[in-house]
């Protein structure tokens, strides 16, 4: 089955054609970009289908302050608007997939119910997206979170999971984040757990921690680097890219460094060979 392991890259009009060139040399063809700023609500991309270089896959990544999980946030309405109007430029510019963060719950002093209202209004907010873009061929993956001990984060890996398994919709899936997922306290050597999650992820994110992460804190802290980082060794890291590749799903580094990113792209695919060797 063919790797299709590749990063988050800037998305600059005029610049993305080299930039992916210049990858496609070492033998990636798959990258995540975001349509305009992370961290504006922009329901608009400066990008046409001329600047996406063909041969190559492409997932989007929605923006990062975007709340699905909680009508009576401000954020809930226009992020919906946000989610629909980047998955038309998606599907005009021929991308499968987009990924997106779930968001966080008001603080209320029942935590059980805060979980519950997240879920109803989670699931309100794919189903609606799900019905408005019918016939459209592009997927919504929802971002594991790292928790919070408040209870307040919502997306855990077993609360996605719950949601998305029992849906079973084609095109809502999971995008599945290795740091958040050690923050969250998720025990990423447990085979069991992820031969569970896997047949419903659409895309893994390949992240390591800083070292203040420890399993469970819930700190969401990526590390820019990820073989010489990750806390439990670059062991179950393998074992994750191995499991997407046999699943034939794109699996995404997220660094702010390029160079580092490189590195790992052409570590991991060594250490694969050696696995599967």
């Amino acid at each position: 089955m063919k790797s299709r392991l590749g990063m988050h890259i800037p998305a600059s009009k005029g610049q993305l054609k080299d930039i992916v060139s210049s990858l496609n040399e070492l033998g990636m063809e798959t990258f995540q970009i975001c349509l305009n700023s992370p961290m504006r609500l922009s329901f608009e991309s400066p990008l046409e289908r001329e600047d996406i270089p063909e041969g190559s896959e492409f997932v989007v990544h929605a923006p990062y302050i975007l709340n699905l999980c909680d009508k009576t946030h401000r954020m809930y309405k226009v992020s919906l608007k946000v989610i629909l109007e980047w998955t038309r430029i998606c599907q005009k510019l021929d991308i499968k997939q987009m990924v997106t963060h779930i968001g966080s719950v008001n603080k209320i002093d029942e935590r059980s119910m805060a979980v519950k209202k997240a879920y109803e209004d989670l699931e309100s907010f794919v189903m609606k997206w799900k019905s408005i873009t019918e016939g459209m061929d592009v997927t919504l993956a929802l971002e594991n979170c790292s928790g919070s001990k408040e209870g307040t984060k919502f997306g855990t890996l077993k609360q996605l999971y719950n949601l998305v398994s029992k849906l079973n919709e084609p095109r809502i899936r999971i995008a599945f984040d290795t740091a958040h997922a050690f923050a969250n306290g998720v025990d990423l050597t447990n085979q069991k757990i992820l031969d569970t999650v896997f047949p419903y992820i659409s895309v893994v994110h390949l992240n390591s921690v800083e070292r203040a992460v420890r399993l469970g804190n819930h700190l969401d802290r990526h590390s820019n680097s990820l073989i010489k980082d990750f806390p439990l060794g670059p062991e179950p890291i393998i074992n994750i890219y191995s499991q997407a590749v046999e699943c034939n799903i794109p699996a995404i580094l997220e660094r702010g460094n390029v160079r580092i990113g490189i590195e790992d792209y052409v570590s991991l695919n060594e250490m694969l060979v050696e696995t599967v060797a």
